[in-house]
């Protein structure tokens, strides 16, 4: 239950790529810790346990509540682990992180449901490098649910980015 933090390399290609393989591998991680499947499941307690659609945006929900975004420091990638997130909203009530730690939370809580999710690296020009990161999830049935909780909730989201890579968890 550490933050793992590394140089910043800069917004390309091969940056975006290991920073979803390093998520990837905390979020796996972290499914396992009984923190984030207990957490998960008292977030889903009172949704359908058939209804992965609505235990998704129970999640959202959740850690819409407990999470609020900072940037990380100038020239350093921190990569908070699910489970260190989890531990800080348990000790004093939310989280502090920027786009890749609320996409490594919803991920995990929603992969401890038993819901398939994806990591979603975002450009928002043509040229541009990739700029943003969430998850979103895909349920059983139902349309896929956008977990972006460092956006607001009433911010549109571009459907359609110039750039994306997209990582299966």
């Amino acid at each position: 239950m550490t933050t793992q933090a590394r140089e910043h390399y800069g917004r390309g290609k091969l940056h975006a790529q290991h920073t979803l393989d390093v998520m990837r591998k905390n979020i796996i991680e972290a499914t396992a810790e009984p923190l984030c499947w207990e957490t998960a499941r008292d977030i889903a307690a009172d949704v359908a346990r058939s209804d992965q659609q609505a235990q998704a945006l129970a999640v959202r929900q959740w850690v819409s509540a407990h999470y609020r975004y900072v940037n990380d420091p100038v020239k350093v990638e921190l990569l908070e682990t699910p489970g260190y997130l989890l531990s800080r909203i348990r000790a004093r009530g939310y989280a502090l992180g920027d786009c890749d730690a609320g996409a490594s939370i919803t991920a995990a809580l929603c992969s401890a449901l038993g819901i398939q999710v994806e990591l979603w690296a975002v450009a928002f020009a043509p040229n541009a490098g990739f700029q943003h990161v969430f998850a979103v999830a895909f349920p059983k049935v139902g349309a896929p649910v956008e977990l972006d909780v460092s956006r607001p909730t009433r911010a549109p989201m571009p459907h359609k980015f110039p750039r994306r890579l997209r990582l299966r968890v």
